[in-house]
């Protein structure tokens, strides 16, 4: 068997450095903030100091298993959950469910992140909950 690895499979460390060394020289395309005289700071200074960091390119992939533990009792739902962004899984299960925010309660387990594919976790439970055999929203996994 032979796999086709696609576009990105010649993607390395390497030439993501050149870019980043080609961009940092390049003039910026925006400003956020434009406070003093950066020029003249830098001129006037009796040592300047430069220092360029960089990073491995490494897959953007989770390394732990995509879970959420949920428990309904008296119309309170309580959800223990690894996810980056719990104000969305929030919205997401109350719309869901049907659920008034004061009944949601996530707990945010600081367990590593799933690069927002954690909320696949919250898809396939709120539908479980609200008794749907699949999840509202496609994925790879229904």
């Amino acid at each position: 068997m032979k796999w086709d690895e696609g576009a990105t499979a010649s993607q390395a460390s390497l030439g993501f450095a050149q870019q980043a060394e080609a961009l940092a020289k390049e003039k910026p395309q925006r400003s956020l903030r434009t406070d003093g005289d950066v020029s003249a700071a830098f001129n006037n200074a009796a040592k300047v100091v430069e220092a360029a960091y960089s990073y491995p390119f490494l897959p953007h992939a989770p390394l732990e298993p995509q879970n959420c533990t949920a428990h309904f009792k008296d119309g309170k739902l309580e959800i223990w959950a690894p996810t980056q962004t719990p104000a969305a899984a929030m919205n997401l299960v109350t719309r869901t469910l049907g659920l008034d925010q004061k009944d949601v309660t996530i707990h945010l387990l600081r367990t590593g992140g799933g690069f927002e594919a954690d909320q696949r976790s919250f898809r396939h439970g709120s539908a479980l909950l609200s008794g749907r055999r699949e999840p509202p929203w496609p994925s790879r996994e229904s």
